[in-house]
């Protein structure tokens, strides 16, 4: 007897695997493609943490 949360939890579960495995491609590409930093970047360093923020904004 399947009821309507069979094929929703079914649906659901695909879901987060498209998710997960989409997430997996995005970080191996980040390592392939990596841009860096551009000129223009506002860079920020203090300590251990650092940042960089685009400029001119989008």
């Amino acid at each position: 007897m399947a009821g309507p949360f069979n094929s929703l939890g079914k649906m659901v579960l695909l879901g987060g695997l498209f998710l997960a495995a989409l997430g997996l491609i995005m970080m191996a590409a980040g390592k392939l493609f990596s841009l860096g930093r551009l000129p223009g970047d506002i860079f920020i360093q203090k300590g251990n943490f650092s940042s960089t923020f685009p400029w001119p904004p989008p």
